[in-house]
């Protein structure tokens, strides 16, 4: 039975062809929508682009019929534009809407109203109401993939896997992995770690060390001199040092103080400054970028040089850099950090995530800081462009989203995630919350100071 959807302009600003979506239902855009989205075509940033490819579908279907009555879509569904209600498309005006919208609908199809919004006070406007209100759902990730697995294996699973052999998992055990998903094995008798890939278990061969024939998850890779400090790390280390032939693409997802920006920096550091490639770094630079609405919006409008600018943005990424260096900044002595010289000779860049579209970034490493503060848009935009020899490292927690319309389902992050999942080319790693790291005073503060009804 078809739907009428009332879609809000949070939806289209989010997601410019989210009007091709709704498969063969009505779809319905009321007139205060479409002057918010109209405006929002003459601003400025991520919304403003969005707009613009939205009005450009707009006036391509409108040559298709009459925008008012309705238009074919190619999904087997109809779009029309309801005019007759020009007020704002605000909360306040919601009811309004929706009551004018109902109005002009036949009896029934007055039950088969929805209003669609990613704007949470519109959807709980609509439904004070009295109207059935949902989230745009096809950007929103149904699930939450780990990455990882804990399994029991056959007995001497783990040793091969220790002497550097592959092993193929019994069918019931093949049913249970995910290409590219990684294992805490035990057999029985000892405990071990593999990756799943092209039917078989593979030892970590590049997050443990090879020490007189053995992988042992005792004798972890040190990027950097960093040591990992549980199964998390030491995956996300195996993850991060693959050559980008092999995995160009990790995704790191956890509550803070699980590393996750420290490993991907460490990682990056020991391949492009490091030894871990003797005669010839795998990578040109690091590249640094972390979402943030408003200043990606701005940041052209900014005084100052753009290293000025995206100072402020960066802050805990140099936190993380100082920490890294501050044996060879010791060394150096002197004003200028080893740090500082690492962004003054080009090693490590920091971009604002507006000046990384429409380009094609070669031998690089990636790093995008905070990803679930992306949208699903920027995430496609941002993985499709990476250049040859490029590695991407998404790093985030999705349950911290500051970004407006977007949560933990529908932000960039999880919709990367849920999208990858399976691919050879991407290793993912979701951090457990015993794997956090931090210091003794944090932990205390967190199990005493949490405010009541806090997660």
């Amino acid at each position: 039975m078809r739907k009428n959807y009332v879609v809000d302009a949070s939806v289209i600003l989010s997601s410019p062809y989210s009007l091709l979506t709704f498969d063969e239902h009505h779809v319905i855009i009321p007139a205060g929508a479409l002057l918010k989205v109209e405006r929002a075509a003459e601003s400025r940033g991520e919304a403003a682009r969005n707009a613009q490819s939205a009005l450009r579908l707009l006036d391509d279907l409108r040559t298709k019929g009459d925008l008012k009555k309705s238009v074919p879509l190619p999904s087997g569904g109809t779009l029309r534009v309801v005019t007759g209600c020009n007020v704002d498309d605000s909360e306040e005006n919601i009811k309004v809407q929706l009551d004018y919208i109902q109005y002009d609908l036949d009896v029934e199809s007055r039950s088969r109203l929805v209003f669609v919004s990613c704007n949470p006070a519109a959807r709980i406007a609509a439904t004070l109401a009295g109207y059935q209100a949902e989230g745009y759902k096809t950007d929103q990730s149904k699930s939450d993939y780990p990455g990882r697995i804990k399994l029991s294996f056959d007995c001497g699973t783990c040793d091969k896997l220790l002497r550097g052999e592959s092993v193929i998992p019994s069918p019931l055990e093949k049913e249970a992995l995910t290409e590219g998903q990684y294992i805490d094995v035990w057999d029985g008798l000892v405990d071990g770690h593999g990756v799943f890939g092209g039917g078989k278990v593979h030892p970590l061969r590049y997050g443990l060390r090879e020490e007189h024939g053995y992988f042992d998850p005792g004798m972890p890779f040190r990027p950097y001199g960093v040591t990992p400090r549980n199964a998390g790390q030491v995956f996300a280390v195996d993850a991060l040092m693959a050559p980008a032939e092999e995995v160009p693409l990790v995704i790191l997802k956890g509550p803070a103080g699980t590393a996750k920006t420290f490993l991907a920096l460490a990682c990056g550091l020991e391949q492009v400054v490091g030894d871990s490639a003797k005669e010839e770094k795998r990578y040109d630079r690091i590249l640094v970028a972390r979402p943030n609405i408003k200043f990606d919006e701005d940041i052209g409008f900014l005084k100052g040089t753009e290293e000025d600018k995206i100072g402020p943005l960066i802050r805990p990424i140099w936190d993380n850099l100082e920490q890294l260096t501050r044996m060879k900044a010791d060394k150096n002595g002197g004003k200028n950090s080893y740090a500082q010289y690492l962004f003054d000779s080009g090693l490590i860049v920091a971009q604002a995530l507006a000046y990384m579209r429409g380009r094609s970034i070669s031998n690089t490493w990636i790093i995008i800081d905070e990803a679930q503060n992306m949208t699903p848009l920027q995430a496609f935009g941002i993985i499709s462009r990476a250049g040859v020899g490029s590695k991407i490292v998404l790093t985030g927690d999705p349950d911290q989203v500051d970004t407006p319309n977007l949560d933990r389902g529908n932000n960039g992050l999880s919709y990367a995630s849920e999208k990858m999942r399976g691919s050879p080319l991407c290793r993912q790693i979701t951090f457990e919350p015993q794997e956090c790291e931090r210091s003794p005073l944090a932990s205390e503060a967190i199990k005493r100071l949490s405010l009541k009804g806090q997660g």
